[in-house]
């Protein structure tokens, strides 16, 4: 029996809703990312699958996330995605979460990584 090992499994989520008017992304938006996940990790990756209609979004993780700026809770659902990667290669996800904090209006990026979670804050401003 051979095993061949991935790297870590880092797991993240993107919010469904822009932060800037709560409204729902393009579904461009959620082709872009699924094209840069088959491009940055032809490996394999993972999604949770999610369905959209005109007045909900079924299949996504449901949370909540502290708003420093407003001092107010805001409750929130995200799509999950799942990927392994060595640790060479955390630069390459680093870069998608920029980009995905600019492309889907976001503050930030909670992600796990082995079991540590944490935020992602994006570098560039967003205009």
């Amino acid at each position: 029996m051979a095993v061949q090992l991935l790297g870590k499994e880092i797991r993240f989520l993107v919010p469904m809703l822009r932060n800037s008017d709560r409204q729902l992304h393009d579904i461009a938006q959620w082709e872009w990312l699924e094209n840069q996940m088959y491009v940055e990790f032809p490996d394999g990756w993972q999604q949770l699958e999610f369905q959209r209609t005109d007045t909900a979004v079924l299949g996504t993780v449901r949370g909540h996330w502290f708003d420093k700026e407003k001092n107010e809770g805001i409750p929130d659902e995200s799509v999950e995605f799942i990927v392994a990667i060595p640790p060479d290669r955390m630069t390459v996800l680093f870069q998608l979460f920029e980009d995905i904090c600019v492309r889907f209006d976001q503050k930030c990026i909670y992600f796990s990584n082995g079991g540590d979670a944490a935020l992602y804050h994006p570098t560039k401003n967003q205009a």
